[in-house]
């Protein structure tokens, strides 16, 4: 049930903020990653595969806010986790090659498969 809210919450404000602003465009991006696990820690999780697509509104070239989802795989705890994040990213064009950016990501996981005591 939370898991809907928060996704109808989001499609309303990114709805609402396209509609204020005509300038705004659609930006998708998918993203794979991997996560090497160096050092030892209290629940070391082991190395991660992660597969994630985020998709929001570009405002003005410099700033996106949208919504994302994500599949983690732990290899050492052999657990599946869904996480669910809101991003925004701010976009530095440092020259006219090359484009920087900050980026930061706010949500939660949700277990999908594996031991919830492992984590």
């Amino acid at each position: 049930m939370k898991v809907r809210v928060f996704i109808i919450a989001l499609l309303g404000l990114m709805i609402a903020v396209i509609s204020l602003n005509a300038q705004t465009r659609y930006s998708a991006e998918v993203d794979l990653g991997y996560t090497l696990s160096v050092g030892s820690s209290i629940k070391n999780v082991g190395d991660r595969l992660s597969v994630s697509t985020t998709h929001g509104v570009l405002f003005n070239e410099r700033f996106l806010l949208g919504a994302g989802v994500a599949v983690d795989y732990f290899y050492q705890a052999e657990e599946f986790m869904l996480p669910l994040f809101i991003n925004v990213k701010g976009i530095l064009p440092l020259s006219d090659k090359f484009k920087g950016f900050v980026s930061a990501d706010v949500g939660y996981s949700f277990m999908l498969q594996g031991d919830d005591d492992y984590l």
